[in-house]
């Protein structure tokens, strides 16, 4: 009995093509043990020497203002703000759909196999990261997270995503949120200016 090529190269397309959309299929959707996005209030600000209180506003395109918003995540703009106009930071909050760091040689605390999940910088090299059920802080992260994919002990396998607002008021009062944008970071429009 002769084989029958196109049974056999027909399922061979299945078993290798089939196996990679299975495979990809698993990837498009990523499962966090914790409730996404990760919202972190009061956090790291633009400039590690910076600190709330009187800020300038600086570094806008010729004829651009800046948006205000009503609350993070909202798209209601509630004011506008211009170049070299001096606002009030009051606070902060960095939202973000964390980072996954896959552990594969020991590090530290870490084992082989273990997941860590990056949630925001926090400043001088250091991440706020979600690992063994808790939130911490680790130093030691930093190279892996954001100069390469990967090192030798873990793999960045998916990328964090963050969207940070400051929470500003007006010389006239009237109170908004600054989102940063991957096209106008804030930290390139606003300027510490604690002694203005």
């Amino acid at each position: 009995m002769k084989p029958n090529w196109a049974v056999i190269v027909g399922l061979l397309f299945v078993l290798i093509f089939g196996a990679r959309a299975i495979s990809a299929e698993k990837h498009e959707k990523i499962y966090y043990p914790f409730p996404v996005p990760y919202i972190d209030k009061g956090g790291y600000l633009p400039c590690e020497s910076c600190r709330l209180g009187k800020w300038g506003v600086y570094h806008l395109p010729e004829g651009e203002e800046l948006k205000l918003y009503a609350s993070p995540g909202s798209t209601r703009v509630v004011a506008k703000v211009r170049n070299r106009e001096i606002v009030t930071g009051l606070g902060t909050e960095i939202r973000t759909m964390p980072g996954i760091i896959q552990v594969f040689q020991e590090h530290g605390e870490y084992r082989p196999r273990d997941i860590v999940y990056l949630l925001n910088y926090t400043g001088n090299g250091c991440f706020k990261v979600w690992f063994d059920g808790a939130i911490k802080s680790d130093c030691t992260i930093y190279t892996l997270a954001l100069d390469t994919p990967q090192a030798d002990w873990g793999d960045l396998v998916h990328n964090p995503w963050s969207v940070w607002w400051l929470h500003v008021q007006l010389k006239n009062g009237l109170k908004g949120w600054a989102r940063e944008t991957p096209d106008q970071p804030l930290h390139f429009n606003f300027t510490c200016c604690q002694n203005m």
